[in-house]
């Protein structure tokens, strides 16, 4: 019996195992019973590299040592596989057709890459294990060779077939120790979600910086314009960020405005010396119709004249504005454009504007019938656009690609490959139904490590429609959400909690490690569906998931599989 590594995954220690999973643990077992003592069998070993600038990331299902120290990765796929003039090819219901032979190519070259920079000299085979599909002689490609393909019928001889690939030279009990040495250190070092979550953002700050620096040594003449149009990812609060802090060093002072109150306060909290010139749109409005009235007692919010009043006090109020050389509009796409309007007038004439927009991210109400006002409003302005994404993992970016969410496709620009969104699909008659499968999802998520403090549950629907947003706890943690309340100074309350929840339309223009969107449904596909997709999917910065209606996941996978 070979020696397994961790020898403590039982089968009766893991319950609730997916197919796939299980059937991995069945070769497993197999192999440690056919294999004799001097053979080690790994498992479950997760991985990351580098290579050509990118960052990837990974897992070898199985990996064999022979006596002789050298390796047989075995990648193990349960179910029906197609075959294609590339290779084998596996359909997933969630994520749509991946390669295999890629998948397995990067396996085998990480390996290697990994054990040379060890100072390990080891033969290093690869194997594709096809526990339930029957392969035909005749599908060898290019890509894969079909010798190294065990399907269904040789699956138990698998013990054998080991045997003959490893067994070209003579034990090397050194070896065997310094291989096994590398892959429990593999093992023992598996990926510390916090800390690959917190590298990931690290890599995403230094790729969007690159943006960011060369337009701050911009310097605009008074009265100009920057209309910078950028997709999500990009880095355009990143740039707004360093715009105020380059503008101080300069001896120049801009304010900062934007629409969502959660952007407003994480970029005062990011710049505390810059708190005063930071704002919402409304805050502004208002503090004008309170001074306008002055009076410091309670608004009616309730009551929309109360914002309209707010505006056209915003128009004829200009001491918020004194002194100011500049002004940034960040996520100006959710500004009307009377808004607009009321801010020009107010300001000097000098005034230089930084106008940040992406225009498919107008999802807010008011803005899904708003025409491009910083077209009409600007039109000397410098413009600058770009399609590159650099927070979302490249498989994120390929997934909302193929789904058609912006007007045109994304660029990926992240080193890290990641995975696809997962898709969890609930029953459409069943209101208890999304609760279930957010918690599923999140359960399965801290199973892996993921902190809940690295979440945001964001729900697809508004406050008054959400049954997520009214939960106390979620999966055993408790949620910290906006309460609906304000203080005296109208700062937004928060209950305490260590798991984010909100709406995808608060949340925007901000990010989080991994986003769970939730009560995902829609009565149409249509933009307005697809853009609110779009901003919740690209807040994530490794992982994502959809919890959706079987409505909802119809027509997901209707597109998907239009485009593959």
């Amino acid at each position: 019996m070979a020696q397994r590594h961790p020898s403590a995954w039982q089968l009766d220690q893991m319950p609730g195992l997916l197919p796939g999973q299980q059937r991995e643990l069945d070769v497993v077992e197999a192999l440690v019973h056919d294999l004799p003592e001097d053979w080690h069998v790994f498992h479950g070993i997760p991985w990351q590299n580098e290579a050509n600038g990118f960052l990837q990331l990974g897992e070898w299902d199985v990996v064999v040592v022979s006596p002789a120290g050298h390796l047989a990765i075995l990648e193990i796929k349960a179910g029906e596989i197609d075959w294609t003039p590339k290779g084998p090819v596996k359909h997933y219901a969630s994520t749509g057709r991946k390669n295999i032979a890629s998948q397995c190519r990067l396996q085998h070259q990480a390996m290697i890459q990994k054990l040379r920079k060890a100072g390990i000299d080891a033969y290093v085979a690869h194997a594709l294990v096809l526990p339930d599909a029957s392969v035909p002689a005749n599908a060898e490609t290019a890509h894969y060779p079909r010798s190294r393909i065990v399907d269904a019928a040789a699956v138990p001889h698998l013990g054998t077939l080991l045997r003959e690939w490893l067994r070209s030279t003579p034990i090397d009990p050194q070896r065997v120790a310094k291989v096994s040495a590398f892959l429990r250190d593999e093992l023992r070092l598996a990926i510390d979600p916090r800390a690959f979550a917190g590298a990931l953002r690290s890599t995403t700050i230094a790729l969007q910086a690159g943006l960011a620096s060369t337009l701050t040594r911009l310097e605009l003449p008074a009265a100009s314009a920057l209309c910078i149009q950028a997709v999500a990812g990009s880095g355009k609060t990143l740039l707004a960020r360093q715009w105020l802090e380059q503008a101080r060093r300069r001896g120049t002072r801009w304010g900062y405005m934007c629409f969502n109150r959660m952007l407003a306060d994480a970029l005062r909290a990011s710049i505390p010396e810059a708190a005063a010139d930071i704002a919402t749109f409304h805050e502004r409005a208002i503090s004008a119709l309170r001074r306008q009235r002055q009076t410091t007692e309670h608004l009616d919010f309730t009551d929309s004249r109360t914002f309209d009043a707010a505006v056209t006090a915003l128009a004829q109020d200009r001491s918020w504005a004194q002194g100011l050389d500049g002004l940034i509009l960040d996520e100006a796409a959710d500004l009307k454009p009377e808004w607009f309007a009321a801010l020009r007038r107010s300001v000097s004439p000098d005034t230089r504007w930084l106008v940040l927009l992406d225009a498919d991210q107008r999802v807010h109400p008011h803005t899904l019938d708003t025409a491009p006002w910083w077209e009409t409003e600007l039109p000397q302005a410098i413009r600058f656009s770009a399609r590159e994404n650099f927070r979302s993992p490249r498989a994120l970016v390929e997934t909302l690609n193929l789904l058609e969410l912006t007007g045109e496709p994304l660029l990926a620009r992240h080193p890290f490959a990641g995975e696809p969104p997962e898709f969890e699909v609930y029953p459409d008659d069943d209101p208890a139904a999304p609760l279930r499968a957010t918690e599923t999802v999140l359960e399965r998520w801290f199973a892996d490590g993921i902190a809940p403090q690295d979440v945001a549950v964001l729900s697809f629907q508004g406050r008054g429609h959400s049954a997520i947003l009214a939960q106390n706890t979620l999966a055993g943690c408790r949620v910290r959400r906006f309460t609906g309340q304000f203080d005296a100074q109208g700062a937004p309350q928060w209950s305490e909690g260590e798991l984010l929840v909100d709406t995808v339309l608060r949340f925007k223009g901000l990010s989080a490690p991994a986003v769970l969107l939730t009560e995902t449904d829609w009565a149409q596909f249509d933009e307005s569906a697809r853009r609110r997709l779009y901003v919740a999917l690209t807040r994530a910065e490794w992982r994502a998931a959809v919890v959706l209606s079987e409505r909802a996941a119809r027509d997901v996978q209707a597109q998907l599989e239009k485009e593959s």
